[in-house]
């Protein structure tokens, strides 16, 4: 039994429907390539996922607009520590090398990768700052919190799909390991922001007041991180 099915739908694009074992409800999602994903309890036919998308028009369109593509260059920089670098070869792979990422590939230029090259492309970028943020936050969180005068239980790093990071009631810390392709001004926002829940485990008025007491420009730097959400989720793999 086939449980995945591909429609296009004329007012959105292509969408990818998948039954699932196990699923209650009908879910939407897009995926960072511009594929619309539904996801569907397996008793349900697949028109209904048809008919949940297309009732979701109007997010769907709004999202794709925040959507950027990925754009890469010979020499950018990859998190904080490392850089991108571009030379033609006779076939497609990635090599690290100390501070540089090296993408070889049978094309003149970088913007002529395929998307399965980018998607490798993008794979690999992941492990660079995943590494980086591993090596550089947990000292940059403990600082932070020193100075602040809060106390955790843990902290972890890794890629996360949503967030740039959380606070379990444990005072447990983890962080979005993306963290890295952003200004180390918004990631110390980020940072106090989290710590802040250890103290405040909601948004309340109360919590507010607290980022604001050791982070007093945090409305500004809410509006830039929304305003740079989109250029980072374009490497999300």
């Amino acid at each position: 039994m086939n449980n995945v099915r591909i429609e296009h739908i004329d007012t959105i694009g292509t969408v990818r429907l998948h039954k699932k074992r196990g699923v209650k409800r009908v879910s939407l999602r897009i995926h960072q390539s511009g594929e619309i994903r539904v996801t569907q309890p397996l008793y349900l036919p697949f028109s209904a996922g048809v008919l949940f998308a297309k009732s979701h028009t109007e997010w769907i369109m709004k999202q794709k607009q925040k959507q950027q593509p990925l754009h890469l260059y010979d020499a950018m920089p990859i998190g904080k520590l490392h850089e991108l670098r571009y030379e033609t070869a006779t076939k497609f792979r990635t090599r690290l090398n100390n501070k540089t990422l090296s993408i070889y590939a049978p094309h003149t230029s970088i913007s002529m990768l395929s998307d399965a090259e980018i998607m490798l492309t993008k794979k690999a970028i992941k492990r660079v700052v995943n590494t980086e943020a591993k090596q550089l936050l947990p000292d940059k969180v403990a600082q932070l919190a020193i100075q602040k005068n809060y106390s955790y239980n843990s902290i972890t790093i890794k890629p996360l799909k949503s967030r740039w990071g959380s606070c379990s009631h444990r005072r447990e810390l983890t962080f979005n390991c993306y963290l890295m392709m952003l200004p180390w001004d918004l990631i110390d926002y980020v940072i106090v922001h989290e710590l802040a829940h250890t103290v405040q485990m909601n948004h309340s008025t109360a919590f507010w007041h607290e980022v604001a007491k050791n982070y007093p420009n945090f409305t500004a730097a809410r509006k830039d991180l929304k305003r740079l959400q989109p250029s980072v989720h374009a490497f999300y793999v």
